[in-house]
């Protein structure tokens, strides 16, 4: 029996390093104002406003696709 409990404890902390991962990783795509994302949108922003919505560079920019953090389910 202890090598069962032994394997489920190691699952059990696979499991803990494997949801610590996810939310460090969500912290780095998605905290405010640091994180990815929301620094991706300002530079974006700053992008458009210096030289326009028409321009080579801001249509550079804006191809690239950043999304935001998706809903969680409760």
């Amino acid at each position: 029996m202890s090598e069962l409990e032994a394997r489920n404890d190691a699952v059990s902390m696979a499991e803990a390093n494997y949801t610590t991962a996810l939310i460090d990783r969500d912290k780095l795509f998605f905290e405010q104002p640091d994180g990815l994302v929301p620094r991706t949108k300002v530079i974006k922003s700053y992008v458009q406003s210096a030289f326009k919505a028409s321009s080579r560079q801001y249509k550079k920019v804006a191809a690239i696709p950043f999304k935001d953090q998706p809903k969680k389910d409760k």
